[in-house]
């Protein structure tokens, strides 16, 4: 289950580098992102994460 959300999360930073203007606010080392930006990802990435296990448990697959 960790790793279904770690990939969800991966997956949502990389969404994030498609926004309009990803670079408002301080900027974080090594990432074309923002510190609100990638928090932002994290939170997408794990609701994701969550609704995609779910999904798998209800359907019995986990």
């Amino acid at each position: 289950m960790g790793i279904i959300i770690s990939v969800s999360c991966i997956v949502a930073v990389l969404l994030t580098t498609r926004i309009e203007r990803p670079q408002v606010g301080p900027k974080l080392p090594g990432l074309p992102l923002s510190v609100p930006a990638f928090i932002a990802a994290m939170a997408f990435g794990h609701l994701l994460g969550v609704g995609i296990v779910l999904g798998l448990t209800n359907i019995g697959s986990i």
